[in-house]
């Protein structure tokens, strides 16, 4: 028999390339089969004037868009298609962000130092925050918004309409307005900050408390805050609340800058489910209506209550610090009154109380001019002064 031979013929070169160039093709499409998935997203950066879009359905990691070329162009980033991004939105130093479809933010979207949000068409949707911070820092044509909480700062303007939706906070800062088109509703705060305001005419607020602070809110009838938390007036604040506002415990306290007191305007029949407190040179005007308050109602400091019209409702009334108050036709305390430093009651008609009668202090005075008084006990200490009859 002849020998087997078991020589392999060598490969040629052409053998050998048309084997790699198969294998690599059959990983460009492997990788190009993981490319279009969320595991390759990315962290897009869009600068120097440079202008970048999406025209199909695209998800990355974040977007920041800054700054110009060397014309004064804008780096502009287009949503003209869905866009997913699981972190955060940053348009700043000028660069511009276009909304122009559905984009949805898995934290927040912001946009401060003159960079700009656009929101054209679609919505814009945060898990968390939406920021807008400086005039023109976001503009809305026809598009709409959603966010867990909402921010406007130093000057930034937006409205709250028809598909807009806001379902925590909102915190209005240093000039910047917000208008309403429709009712707010809030799980948390409405928070306003040294000239921070809201625009509206017949819509209304229902939120967990507010807090006003050196700016102004004008309460409406038909505005509620959650009974169990405070509202805070502070540093030279101002409230304005027209009959048939309803809020919870009430904070009001400080001055600004230029001595403006932290004011509660009582315009009408007004309700605090709890108590009100005002001291640190915060007032309390009286000015119609009546302010009911169905714990307490607490005046320290001189002038820190006013009277024009106005009446109130409580269960417990303290004053202390040199306030004066009267009591006369359609005031009513029911429990018990404590005086104190310098603090003085005036009585314009009888008084009776279930519990007690507190006077402290050596220029403390209830004057009754004439009029009863009933109470549970009274309890007279350090020279104050109780005048019976006059």
């Amino acid at each position: 028999m002849s020998p087997v031979n078991r020589t392999r013929s060598p490969r040629t070169g052409t053998h050998r390339s048309r084997l790699l160039a198969g294998a690599m093709a059959a990983a460009t499409v492997s990788l190009t089969g993981l490319c279009a998935g969320p595991v390759f997203a990315q962290n897009i950066v869009v600068n120097g004037g440079a202008v970048q879009s999406n025209s199909t359905p695209t998800t990355y990691d974040s977007i920041e868009v800054y700054g110009t070329d060397g014309s004064s162009n804008p780096s502009t980033y287009n949503a003209d298609a869905a866009l997913t991004l699981t972190g955060n939105l940053n348009a700043h130093d000028l660069g511009v962000f276009n909304v122009n479809a559905d984009v949805s933010i898995g934290t927040y979207a912001s946009s401060y130092s003159g960079g700009i949000i656009n929101l054209n068409a679609g919505t814009l949707t945060t898990t968390q925050g939406l920021s807008f911070d400086g005039a023109g820092s976001v503009t809305q044509t026809a598009g709409n918004y959603s966010a867990d909480s909402l921010t406007l700062a130093n000057g930034a303007a937006l409205a709250y309409g028809v598909g807009d939706a806001i379902a925590n906070s909102v915190n209005i800062s240093g000039g910047s307005t917000f208008t309403f088109d429709q009712n707010l509703t809030l799980s948390g705060y409405l928070s306003l900050n040294n000239g921070g305001s809201i625009s509206r005419t017949t819509e209304t607020i229902s939120a967990l408390a507010f807090y006003v602070n050196n700016a102004t809110l004008d309460l409406i009838a038909g505005d509620t805050f959650n009974p169990s938390y405070s509202s805070y007036v502070q540093n030279g604040g101002v409230v304005n609340a027209s009959a048939g506002a309803s809020l919870g415990y009430l904070s009001v306290q400080g001055t600004n800058g230029n001595g403006d007191r932290a004011t509660f305007n009582v315009n009408g029949d007004v309700t605090v489910n709890g108590s009100a407190s005002v001291y640190s040179g915060g007032i309390i005007n009286l000015n119609a209506g009546t302010l009911t308050a169905t714990q307490g109602l607490t005046f320290d400091g001189v002038g820190s209550v006013t009277r024009t019209a106005g009446n109130y409702s409580t269960d417990y009334l303290y004053l202390s610090n040199g306030a004066t108050l009267g009591y006369g036709a359609g005031d009513t305390i029911t429990g018990s009154v404590n005086l104190s430093s310098g603090a003085a009651l005036t009585l314009v008609k009888d008084l009776s109380i279930t519990g007690g009668l507190a006077i402290d202090g050596a220029t403390t005075t209830l004057a009754s001019a004439g009029n009863a008084i009933s109470a549970g006990y009274l309890n007279v200490s350090n020279n104050a002064t109780v005048t019976l009859d006059q």
